[in-house]
């Protein structure tokens, strides 16, 4: 199927996300279920989401899309052109063994929705290593035992995924939703 049928298909149906997302109130549940560490750069991130565009500009748009779907840095900016459907849902295309995924913007729903159709990836244009020097900027930096570097580019993708094993959530279902064809690559982001 050409890409503007696929963008039809997926416009026509008005497709809604079968992964669940939780809400900013589930979120600040889950909150007290994970690190001090964790909760501080959640909160972080969380802000910068619901601020939005006019404070941090695209930044708060890629946070948010981080937040909403467990997206990866790199994800996030090479996917130049993005399908927004009616319901403001942004269709990602799978990279590196990642299925495709859509995900639900938790606070910035409005302006994609204002886009829908085929559009330009306004994150794409905000280099890898600006998103990695803004994120550490913030204090949105992990470390893991047994590693010797800290991990900003993962850490939203992890904050996610950690929130949802405290929350309960088997392994299978959590690959399902951060991208995973393997349950066995999701281990990876289980809190220690």
């Amino acid at each position: 199927m050409a890409k503007g049928q696929l963008g039809r298909a997926y416009l026509a149906r008005g497709i809604q996300s079968t992964k669940s997302v939780s809400t900013p109130t589930a979120q600040s549940a889950i909150l007290l279920q994970i690190g001090s560490v964790e909760v501080a750069a959640l909160k972080t991130l969380q802000k910068i989401a619901s601020e939005g565009v006019s404070r941090w500009g695209h930044y708060a748009l890629g946070v948010d899309l981080m937040l909403s779907g467990g997206l990866r840095v790199s994800e996030l900016v090479s996917c130049n052109m993005v399908l927004v459907n009616a319901n403001g849902q942004v269709l990602f295309k799978g990279r590196k063994g990642s299925a495709d995924r859509l995900v639900t913007p938790l606070y910035q729903r409005d302006y994609w929705l204002r886009l829908r159709g085929w559009v330009h990836n306004p994150c794409s244009v905000v280099s890898r290593f600006s998103w990695y020097r803004f994120l550490k900027g913030q204090g949105v930096v992990l470390h893991e035992k047994g590693h010797i570097h800290e991990s900003v580019t993962h850490a939203p993708r992890k904050l996610y995924a950690h929130q949802l094993f405290a929350a309960g959530v088997d392994s299978q279902s959590v690959a399902d939703v951060v991208g995973h064809r393997s349950a066995r690559s999701t281990e990876y982001y289980r809190p220690q």
